[in-house]
């Protein structure tokens, strides 16, 4: 099966619009954890926590932000290229 440059444009577009999103969406869950880490922002009781060796939300809010983040606009770089 041949691809045309014209579907290929296309199909970067679509991925790099995706990865926006995706980032987007990482930053907004991020920085509600961050900034209320008892995770009431977003409706999360904190009780999902207690088998896990967090106390808040904080870390996982910091994490969400930086791996999420930082791995879609590495992504998007990379499709605009």
């Amino acid at each position: 099966m041949e691809t045309t440059p014209r579907k290929n444009k296309v199909l970067v577009t679509g991925l790099g619009v995706l990865q926006v999103f995706i980032g987007l969406g990482a930053v907004g869950g991020g920085l509600a954890l961050v900034l209320e880490p008892t995770g009431s922002y977003l409706g999360i009781p904190l009780e999902l926590l207690k088998s896990s060796p967090f106390s808040t939300y904080l870390v996982p809010g910091i994490v969400l932000l930086m791996v999420t983040h930082i791995s879609s606009a590495l992504s998007i770089g990379l499709s605009v290229k």
